[in-house]
């Protein structure tokens, strides 16, 4: 008897396909530290609250003192697609699970998992190269964090050589040390996010200085505290993979924006019986939008090697 899946389990996976992919691509767990902003059909403006108020002593004549600024910035979402085609009989030889010999064996919905991570994994990788090193000059569908920065003349700058393991201290304290103070003193959560590479270094400068001030247990494989500087944060960034610029901020100051709204993100297999060029092939078709900014460009201290 002939063999073969029955796809109707996989187009019809439409529901748990789209849940899969919008965790794994528009709300994934790693975003939730940053500042998320929803109904953004294609580019709006982005006001958020600057307040400044002024403390006084209470009476009942006190006057309106202080200022409250909405400051205008635009953030921009970029609709994405993916459309990756699988033939059953390859399916078959890989011997995915499922039931065979019936003729109208159902494909274990498991199947459906199985291929679903197989590509949002490598999705979510490039869409992080995206957020944080994408340049649309380069062919990328946006300009990362990286590109805007650098692009930007208000935010803090320091340059200098290749980092290696013996300096890569040395400049992880310097980017602190311009860190404005206010925004030491007043903001939360703020990491320095860098390469694997560069990490790597600062945990091999950390072993190597044989300084017992630093618990090894906490020289995690993506995130360590900074040595002397527990309340910063080192963060290696998988976006940040081959590139040689360092980043600080606290984490709120950085924009993920998304639709959700308007258009929602969408999974969905399609089963194709016959095509000029292939037969019984399922596609996985989905669609999103993302976008990225940032708040406070006096508030980024970045290192760029010359």
């Amino acid at each position: 008897m002939a063999t073969g899946f029955n796809v109707s389990s996989l187009t019809t996976y439409t529901k748990p396909a789209t849940e899969f992919l919008t965790a794994a691509l528009v709300y994934p767990d790693g975003f939730s530290k940053y500042d998320i902003q929803t109904n953004i059909q294609s580019t709006k403006r982005l006001s958020f609250l600057d307040a400044d108020p002024i403390l006084q002593a209470y009476s009942c004549a006190m006057t309106s003192t202080g200022s409250t600024t909405f400051t205008d910035k635009t953030i921009t979402v970029v609709a994405m697609g993916n459309k990756t085609p699988y033939c059953l009989n390859e399916l078959r030889a890989k011997d995915i699970v499922g039931e065979y010999g019936t003729g109208t064996g159902v494909a274990n919905p498991t199947l459906g998992g199985v291929l679903l991570k197989e590509n949002t994994d490598i999705l979510a990788y490039k869409q992080e190269k995206m957020l944080w090193a994408g340049a649309i000059a380069s062919g990328d569908l946006m300009d990362g964090w990286i590109t805007e920065i650098l692009a930007d003349a208000d935010c803090i700058g320091i340059s200098g050589a290749i980092p290696s393991a013996t300096t890569i201290d040395n400049i992880i304290a310097e980017i602190i040390e311009n860190i404005p103070e206010a925004v030491m003193a007043s903001r939360q959560n703020i990491e320095i996010h860098l390469s694997q590479l560069y990490y790597n270094m600062y945990r091999a400068n950390r072993i190597a200085s044989n300084m017992y001030h630093d618990d090894p247990s906490n020289l995690g494989g993506k995130e360590m505290a900074v040595f002397g500087y527990p309340e910063i944060t080192l963060v290696a960034e998988a976006g940040l993979v081959g590139k040689t610029t360092m980043v600080a901020s606290w984490n709120k100051n950085f924009v993920i924006g998304t639709d959700q709204v308007g258009e929602v993100a969408s999974a969905k297999f399609v089963y194709v019986e016959a095509e000029a060029t292939k037969n019984d092939t399922v596609y996985l078709m989905a669609s999103w939008k993302i976008g990225n900014t940032y708040k406070f460009s006096e508030e980024i201290v970045f290192y760029k090697v010359v």
